[in-house]
């Protein structure tokens, strides 16, 4: 406010007062923007937001920040901004749900949202423990059915002498061979009985040589 006194002829004087309007500040605004963040993730994974909040009202002012997930709110926080000053935060939420989120940050005044989309995790690729289990048992049961014919095969029968080779025999080990009588009826049966379980058991022994080679055979394309 001024005052001013204007002296005139006649002594006639005038004062005036001018008053100045004060400049009228406008009150805070909390003006948010989110700068960064994580648009894509795997599930179990932690999705990263950064921002900034400025001030660009004319006067002091504090607000409350609040973060939401799919209009949830998961984390508040006041803060305190002067004239142009910036908050610059970064916030953080676990990603648990398969989808598209929207992500927002606000004020009293304003605020920023964004869509982070969460993709199901790919398990890592790798040799399955029970096809490695299960290819180690069959490897096993073939060695074993394998030793098996080996040593079977190998059996030879004994082979019997003759009149000649008994003479050129020393006389302690002649008493060891004697004639073989002739074979009566229910030795050829049993003969043939042990032959018939022979070609039976080297039947089922192919069969399950084949069986076990067309296992092997899906198992490898399983894992390829």
């Amino acid at each position: 406010m001024k005052e001013m006194t204007i002296t005139m002829d006649m002594d006639i004087w005038i004062t005036a007062i001018f008053e100045e309007d004060e400049e009228e500040l406008e009150p805070a605004y909390f003006e948010v923007e989110i700068i960064d963040f994580d648009d894509s993730v795997d599930e179990s994974n932690t999705v990263t937001v950064e921002f900034t909040i400025e001030n660009i009202g004319g006067t002091e002012g504090s607000q409350e920040i609040v973060f939401s997930v799919d209009g949830s709110q998961e984390y508040t926080e006041e803060i305190i901004l002067g004239p142009g000053e910036t908050y610059e935060g970064e916030l953080t939420w676990d990603a648990d749900d398969k989808g598209d989120h929207e992500l927002e940050i606000s004020t009293d005044d304003t605020s920023d949202s964004v869509t982070v989309t969460v993709e199901k995790k790919e398990e890592a690729a790798g040799i399955d423990m029970f096809m490695v289990s299960g290819i180690i048992i069959v490897i096993v049961i073939i060695l074993a059915i394998i030793g098996y014919i080996i040593k079977g095969g190998s059996e030879e029968p004994r082979p019997t002498m003759n009149e000649e080779d008994k003479e050129f025999q020393p006389s302690s080990q002649k008493q060891q061979y004697q004639p073989t009588p002739p074979p009566s009826q229910e030795t050829h049966n049993a003969e043939e009985q042990e032959s018939s379980a022979k070609s039976d058991m080297a039947g089922r022994n192919r069969e399950r040589k084949d069986r076990i080679r067309d296992e092997l055979e899906s198992l490898r394309r399983k894992k390829f």
